[in-house]
């Protein structure tokens, strides 16, 4: 019964279908075209084989019939390109596909779209044809504007990278890419809620593409550069500073700019930090303490509280303020468990108050011993700073006394020392 429905339908189809031309020159072709067609619907992922010999029946006799003959031609000619075991083979199935997306414009359009999946797929199956699939991949670009999908923009911005590895385009041209693809990138995760998790890992994998080419000489003048446009667009402003900050790029007056504008518009702590380093930049320790705190205030708790806590001691040290940088490192080591840092930094005040505190011995030794009891505590908490410690180690035990010089001060190996000043803290003697 339903193969006689089918029969019906299909020869129903075939003398109106015969009438408007699509499907065929006389109604014979028009009658092998549905059939064909019904025969690769139902075959073209349970059995591609059987359905790639219908297709090109369907292809030959009727393209202008249905735009499923390219929709189900791609997968076809895909599954034949991952399947063949023939370069040759390949190539050929290859430039079918390609063949295909052009004749899908020509009979049924959507030009932008199609030449964003006919790029894609050069990309994939034709390498050695790079620079006609960036020309191709910047059309659909340019034609689908903000609706180009989020795997064209991939395919655009690695495109770009492979040719200029081979000197085949500038590193502007890579970074005109990478800002044509990341504005619709952000459009779309500002305006298209269905299709966001895709446009969200494309922002991931374009970033990470552009990655070696996002140096301070072309970031800063394309922060410059955009930012009249950008300036009330909060997202904009923090992905800039994000990607400024990543590349150390604070001494831009641009990423002061963004910063205090970021600020103005949502006082939190990242802002606040991006102000701090800037502050300290400038070698304005007192605004960068400032600053500093007001991270401090809106981080709550975890690992950034730690590092504002760190960036509030370097600033407390440039001041001279040796006490206070103290307390905020102490705080930083037990806001984040297992950070060294904190310890290298209180083990530099040590040393550099052998002379402010007492340039007598044993007390200039003592700032010594207690410099190197923070570094031997900073690598035994955190092996990432093992080697920056064993430095300062090394530096600092050159100014240990010699036994004859602890003796005449009677102290020997071992011996506890409470070192005053505003250290106030004890120590162990150490001798060369």
């Amino acid at each position: 019964m339903k193969k006689a429905g089918l029969i019906a339908v299909t020869l129903f189809m075939a003398i109106t279908g015969f009438a408007q031309g699509k499907y065929g020159k006389t109604p014979q072709d028009s009658t092998e075209c549905l059939k064909a067609l019904a025969i690769v619907g139902d075959n073209v992922k349970s059995d591609p084989k059987i359905a790639i010999q219908y297709w090109r029946k369907a292809y030959k006799i009727c393209p202008a019939s249905s735009k499923n003959i390219y929709i189900h031609g791609e997968q076809l000619f895909e599954y034949m390109i991952k399947n063949s075991k023939s370069e040759e083979a390949r190539k050929a199935y290859a430039d079918t596909l390609m063949k295909i997306y052009d004749d899908r414009i020509k009979y049924f359009g959507q030009e932008g779209y199609v030449l964003g999946k006919k790029g894609s797929d050069m990309l994939k199956y034709q390498p050695e044809k790079l620079e006609e699939a960036y020309k191709v991949l910047n059309k659909s670009i340019e034609l689908e504007g903000n609706k180009s999908s989020a795997g064209t923009l991939v395919s655009a911005m690695l495109v770009a990278a492979k040719l200029q590895r081979d000197d085949k385009i500038s590193e502007d041209d890579v970074l005109n890419t990478f800002e044509k693809t990341m504005a619709i990138v952000d459009f779309n995760l500002k305006n298209n809620t269905k299709k966001q998790k895709y446009y969200l890992q494309a922002q991931e994998n374009i970033e990470k593409i552009a990655e070696p080419y996002l140096t301070c000489d072309k970031l800063v003048p394309l922060a410059e550069k955009n930012y009249e446009a950008n300036k009330e667009d909060l997202e904009w402003l923090k992905k800039t500073i994000k990607l400024l900050k990543a590349k150390k790029c604070v001494e831009a007056p641009i990423f002061a700019t963004i910063a205090e504008n970021i600020f103005k518009k949502e006082p939190n702590a990242e802002a606040a930090e991006n102000l701090a380093k800037l502050f300290m930049y400038k070698k304005d320790y007192n605004k960068a303490i400032e600053y500093y705190k007001k991270a401090i205030e809106n981080a709550g708790e975890g690992d950034d509280v730690a590092e504002y806590y760190l960036g509030l001691a370097k600033a407390y040290r440039a001041t001279g303020n040796f006490s206070a940088a103290r307390s905020s490192a102490l705080y930083a080591a037990n806001a984040k468990s297992g950070f060294g840092e904190p310890y290298i930094l209180i083990g530099d005040l040590y040393a550099e108050s052998s002379k402010s505190c007492n340039d007598a011995e044993p007390d200039k030794w003592a700032c010594f011993w207690a410099a190197v009891d923070m570094y031997q505590k900073a690598k035994a908490v955190d092996s990432s700073v093992a080697e920056e410690a064993n430095k300062k180690i090394a530096i600092y035990k050159q100014y240990f006394p010699s036994k004859n010089d602890a003796f005449f001060h009677n102290l020997k190996d071992g011996d506890t020392y409470h070192l005053g000043c505003w250290i106030n803290t004890d120590t162990t003697v150490r001798t060369n």
